[in-house]
């Protein structure tokens, strides 16, 4: 499988950036940890027999202590393309824990592995989501689940407007990322079955345009397209954004906010979608799926 991520994003940077900012990600993710605790509540849903467990996005050693409590019997892996995040989530209970080596193409497992792979806010690191799911298909076992968080299209539009305002050719300052029913159609044509899909939209307020960027640089919120203008913003070009920023809250008012608070918008997506029993019912090459008549159930 080709790295098609890289025709998108700068992934050196990426990984470069992911690991520098490992040291206060516990500190500072707060809307990760948010949708962490969601995450794990619609967990109560599933099911299934839990023996191997991959959380795919390392970050928080509280989700491998709550995954280990719910499963104690379940052997959980880690993996990140970023070492120091990793080390986040090193084992400090009586879990079985491994870590699991990654890149943007492949997770260093063998096929048909996991019973569950659980991905909080890791999927927006990739330039192609189909390339992902395809991955995470793979490693996991026949009726395996994937359960996930990621963003939606309308995250961080007041960015997106502001730089728009100014440059509206210029494509490459904030990402605009697959809505959920894209997401949908690309766990389907990577084979899996009865995905279920949903959002929630969240306002994130700054008192400054300091405070906003220093907590999405915390974050690794950055501009990580390869194509993106090389060099440093201008004084007057990052001015001018700046005051589109405000533009967006004060004129448009995409988010209301109390007093003159900046609203930075994250739209979570949540899914869970299910790996059919041994690639049946997969969709071919062509698209098609085709059904043995022994699946097909008579009306009543």
């Amino acid at each position: 499988m080709s790295d098609d991520s890289t025709t998108l994003f700068d992934t050196d940077m990426l990984v470069r950036n992911r690991n520098a900012i490992a040291k206060n990600y516990v500190q500072v993710s707060v809307l990760q940890q948010r949708l962490e605790q969601e995450l794990l509540e619609r967990l109560s849903i599933l099911q299934i027999e839990m023996r191997t467990i991959l959380i795919l996005g390392a970050g928080s050693q509280h989700i491998v202590s709550e995954l280990a409590l719910r499963y104690p019997q379940a052997t959980i892996n880690v993996c990140d393309v970023a070492a120091e995040m990793m080390a986040l989530s090193v084992n400090r209970t009586n879990t079985v824990l491994a870590l699991t080596d990654t890149t943007f193409d492949h997770i260093a497992q063998e096929a048909g592995t996991f019973d569950l792979v659980f991905s909080n806010l890791y999927m927006p690191l990739y330039g192609n989501i189909g390339q992902l799911v395809h991955e995470v298909f793979r490693v996991l076992k026949p009726n395996g689940c994937f359960h996930f968080a990621t963003l939606g299209p309308y995250s961080f539009i007041e960015l997106r407007r502001a730089w728009q305002a100014i440059e509206p050719d210029n494509p490459y300052h904030v990402i605009e990322f697959a809505d959920m029913h894209d997401v949908g159609d690309a766990l389907v044509a990577a084979g899996f079955s009865e995905p279920v899909m949903d959002c929630e939209p969240f306002t994130l307020t700054y008192s400054s345009t300091r405070s906003m960027f220093d907590d999405l640089r915390d974050n690794g919120i950055r501009n990580y397209f390869r194509e993106r203008t090389p060099g440093l913003t201008g004084k007057d070009r990052w001015q001018a954004f700046l005051n589109g920023l405000h533009a967006v809250r004060d004129q448009e008012q995409l988010t209301p906010t109390p007093g003159s608070r900046l609203p930075v918008t994250v739209e979570a997506v949540f899914g869970q979608a299910w790996r059919a029993d041994a690639g049946r019912n997969r969709p071919g090459e062509d698209g098609t799926v085709r059904i043995p008549l022994s699946d097909l159930k008579k009306a009543n």
